[in-house]
């Protein structure tokens, strides 16, 4: 018998089931993505310890708090009111 667990990712911006994968496979956690939503990871029970567990599972909320920075980053951005200058001649 194995163990699996699927993650649902609701989106912020399309294309973050993508960028949630690949950031974790930069961190060397890798998951079976399924497009639209879900990302797929899998213990190995006779190799993970609780300890790899527990490291995966930090990697991934720092991915997640990295991923909502950047886009709350971006949103302030985009909201800024900007000077515009005309030129009168």
């Amino acid at each position: 018998s194995g163990a699996q667990l699927t993650l649902r990712i609701l989106p912020i911006n399309k294309g973050d089931t993508g960028e949630i994968h690949q950031r974790c496979q930069e961190a060397g956690i890798y998951l079976d993505r399924r497009d639209p939503d879900l990302l797929r990871i899998t213990p190995i029970a006779l190799y993970t310890s609780f300890k790899d567990v527990y490291e995966a599972a930090t990697r991934i909320r720092q991915i997640f708090a990295d991923i909502h920075r950047d886009t709350a980053s971006l949103t302030a951005e985009k909201s800024k009111p900007r000077l515009e200058t005309t030129k009168h001649w």
